[in-house]
């Protein structure tokens, strides 16, 4: 649970640290040969390992074939792989497994991450070139954000030019069950990957830009609707505390020494790819299962508690342009619209052709949080006039894409 792979693009100039594993997907193309000497980009996908792949030219550009997947066995993780140039193919190969000395496999955390994008685009994006050409190669690193000496090997081998950590102990509900670890990872990894990122600048701290995911739940119990970079933090969790330390060293790292650091302070943002034991991806996995006919119905907690959800695919547009800013600053990321679990619940089960869902749902006790957040909602204008970023995708457009995705998906599992 305490590793970290970072995600380094070595031409790009970029690393990106997040608790996952590897993920493929999508197709990237060069417009003219040669193919790449070495690597392509990998993504990632819960649970399994991108085993091969190569470059094949169709005649007017270079494609990168997808290879085929091999599920990651229970209590091992990647160790390592390495690329070889076969005639015109690359092929990523000589893939094993090492069993982790506490027996754990590395946990998926997909969240915010909406990792394949993030690989996909920083790839692209720090070269400033268009999102369909990726010219550039992309290594993976492991890291562990509990330990700055790893984390310093991994900078030193990559070279970036923009950190960006999204690694954290990131389900709310588990950092109650665990408030140590999450106060390792969440809040202390900051403190780790901000030292390493500093000692790796040397004489110009500025030189390498660093990206802080903070998070609306620092917010907590709101002294403010909306909430703005100004509003008052006031936590209600050990995630929504360790957050606000990693926020508040991010900060006192560019005032101190110059970094060129900044924060995204996140609101909930979700895509297909969200991890089903949060809110979004349990509805409308449930929804799925329910309408095939293999779940009876969905437990959930407060479902009077409102959010403000957005497309994961935007906020991670909105991560990038914070740090093509001359200054660094600080930087709320939301839709600006509010809604509750119950409207979470219509959107997904009229998708399928319910209108009343009260039979398929039940609320259970053991889902209440000790101390709820009853109501997020941000102001993001600030984003909107100094980064020229809007979302793209509205709610229902969102809960429609993630209904839609795992009703493809269950149907492949179940054979219905």
């Amino acid at each position: 649970a305490f590793l970290s792979i970072v995600l380094a693009g070595l031409l790009a100039g970029c690393v990106v640290t997040g608790a996952g594993q590897f993920r493929s997907g999508m197709v990237v193309a060069y417009d003219e040969p040669p193919p790449p000497q070495e690597e392509a980009v990998v993504e990632m996908r819960p649970g399994y390992l991108f085993v091969k792949g190569h470059w094949e030219w169709n005649g007017s550009q270079w494609a990168w074939t997808a290879g085929y997947w091999e599920a990651q066995r229970q209590g091992y993780a990647w160790q390592e792989g390495r690329w070889e140039r076969r005639g015109n193919k690359v092929v990523l190969w000589k893939v094993s497994f090492a069993k982790r000395g506490d027996g754990k496999a590395l946990q998926t955390a997909v969240d915010s991450a909406n990792m394949d994008a993030i690989v996909a685009s920083f790839a692209v994006e720090c070269e400033g070139k268009d999102r369909t050409t990726v010219v550039n190669v992309t290594a993976l690193y492991m890291g562990d954000l509990t330990d700055l000496s790893s984390l310093m090997r991994a900078l030193n081998s990559s070279t970036p030019r923009e950190v960006y950590n999204l690694g954290a102990i990131s389900f709310v509900a588990y950092s109650w069950e665990n408030a140590h670890v999450t106060t390792d990872v969440t809040a202390k990894g900051v403190l780790n990957i901000l030292e390493a990122t500093r000692l790796y600048a040397g004489s110009d701290p500025s030189a390498v830009r660093f990206y802080q995911a903070s998070s609306s739940e620092m917010f907590g119990k709101v002294q403010q609707v909306p909430q703005s970079e100004q509003t008052l933090l006031w936590p209600r969790s050990p995630y929504g505390v360790a957050k606000v330390f990693g926020h508040y060293m991010t900060i006192n790292y560019r005032e101190s020494y110059g970094m060129h650091a900044s924060s995204g302070v996140l609101f909930n943002h979700e895509s297909p790819r969200r991890g089903p034991e949060f809110v979004t991806r349990k509805v409308t996995q449930a929804v799925a299962r329910i309408t095939l006919g293999v779940q009876d119905q969905i437990a959930m907690g407060n479902l009077d508690a409102k959010r403000d959800w957005g497309f994961a695919g935007d906020y991670v547009d909105a991560m990038w342009r914070m740090l093509q800013q001359e200054q660094a600053d600080d930087y709320v990321i939301s839709t600006g619209e509010t809604h509750t679990i119950r409207e979470l619940l219509d959107l997904a089960f009229a998708r399928v052709g319910i209108d009343d869902w009260s039979g398929y749902v039940y609320e259970d006790p053991r889902f209440l949080r000790p101390a709820e957040v009853d109501l997020l909602i941000g102001d993001s204008t600030k984003a909107h006039d100094r980064l020229a970023w809007k979302p793209t995708v509205s709610f229902t457009e969102l809960v429609n894409m993630m209904v839609d995705n795992d009703l493809k998906e269950q149907k492949a599992l179940t054979g219905r």
